[in-house]
């Protein structure tokens, strides 16, 4: 699984940056802002004592950011094509109570490689909004159930929503990233998918 999704990866990347003849500008990303997970609970957990053993509580949000480069590229019809590579990483928290009386903090560190893509609607001067997905190999602090091996790897295609304003030597924007992908598995939470938004600083080095 791990082979196949470096191999599609890597295709997206090839066939993204091909059309570099076409840039008008591209330059250096940096971004930060919150992540959490979006958790769903087992209906029916294990009990001990007449309370649940384990519970998972709302997630706490935490820091996250990335660093990456980006192309975009002018289409007609005010479209506008953003194609980049990023480095991630996130600070994640879940947590959850072993009884009634102990509550308990489980925090650890995500990280991931990604190539995003969004399709940019310009409304006005700079302002611009956009819609896209960002294929992404996770790594890092992740339990995998079949192995039980905590650093496990994991691939992820979240839904990115963007909303944008570009200055002649500089850019502003706002993203918010819809995972798909359980991250975070153990036999007592169903589902847990990542959200993201962060804010970014766009930095054109070639124009």
């Amino acid at each position: 699984m791990k082979k196949v999704s470096l191999s599609v990866l890597f295709t997206l990347m090839f066939a993204i940056f091909t059309p570099l003849q076409s840039q008008i500008k591209s330059g250096i990303v940096i971004g930060g802002g919150m992540n959490w997970f979006a958790i769903d609970r087992l209906v029916n957990p294990p009990m001990e004592n007449g309370y649940p053993y384990l519970i998972i509580d709302n997630p706490k949000k935490r820091i996250g950011a990335q660093i990456g480069y980006q192309f975009q590229f002018d289409l007609p019809r005010n479209l506008q094509l953003e194609t980049g590579a990023y480095f991630q990483t996130k600070l994640m928290d879940v947590n959850y109570y072993e009884s009634k009386e102990r509550n308990l903090d489980a925090g650890f560190t995500l990280w991931g490689v990604s190539i995003q893509g969004v399709m940019n609607y310009r409304i006005i001067k700079g302002l611009k909004i956009g819609l896209g997905f960002e294929p992404t190999i996770y790594g890092g602090d992740m339990y995998d159930p079949k192995s039980q091996n905590i650093n496990g790897s994991k691939f992820d295609c979240p839904l990115v929503a963007k909303l944008a304003y570009d200055f002649p030597s500089i850019g502003f924007s706002i993203t918010y990233k819809n995972g798909f992908v359980n991250l975070y598995e153990n036999p007592f939470v169903y589902k847990a998918k990542s959200r993201d938004i962060l804010f970014n600083i766009y930095i054109p080095l070639t124009r």
